[in-house]
């Protein structure tokens, strides 16, 4: 089912439609909340805007591995990628399609991948190592394992606030979260 980026996702009540939105144009807690409740899916994607964060050929590959962690921070159930292999002509020879910018049609080439793919990837299992961490810290009742997830936590809402998408914060907010992810995970390795 193919819904115009301008309908409202309140008017769309059925638990066969995966809702994908547009980032920055998404529900507000309560009413992700209320998808939540009725069992809904809802993901969210960037298209040919906004240009920052993206996945064009001319974005930094940080901006991919992003995408992952706006996704957990959002408790969103993912991030929806609209193209794989929609390749124009002759990628290898120029990637430019001839209505949306550099890479917007695909994330690999003929044959091999991309330094985008693979950040995207990464923050797929970025994304998927939290929701994990997640579900063992609230089993826990370790007092450090505690304090960590919710310095995690706090650390997501840089996430949810970022507004310049500067590649080196960018970097710096992911390598933070990354060391949050390892301490956590050796603390509930014991």
């Amino acid at each position: 089912m193919m819904i115009p980026g301008y309908l409202s996702f309140r008017f769309i009540e059925s638990p066969f439609l995966k809702l994908r939105l547009k980032y920055a144009k998404e529900p507000n807690d309560a009413d992700k909340k209320a998808r939540d409740k009725k069992g809904f899916t809802t993901t969210y994607y960037v298209a040919c805007d906004p240009v920052k964060p993206n996945n064009f050929v001319f974005s930094p590959p940080i901006e991919a591995r992003w995408e992952g962690w706006y996704a957990a921070a959002k408790n969103y159930d993912g991030f929806l990628r609209w193209a794989y292999d929609n390749w124009p002509e002759d990628p290898l020879r120029d990637a430019r399609f001839a209505y949306w910018p550099t890479g917007d049609c695909f994330m690999v080439y003929p044959g091999s991948s991309s330094v985008r793919f693979e950040k995207l990837r990464e923050g797929i299992s970025d994304y998927e190592k939290i929701n994990i961490i997640r579900t063992l810290a609230a089993e826990s009742s370790d007092a450090p394992v505690k304090k960590l997830i919710l310095a995690l936590d706090d650390h997501l809402k840089n996430f949810i606030n970022e507004k310049h998408f500067n590649e080196k914060e960018l970097k710096n907010e992911v390598d933070k979260g990354r060391e949050l992810i390892d301490e956590l995970s050796e603390k509930l390795m014991k």
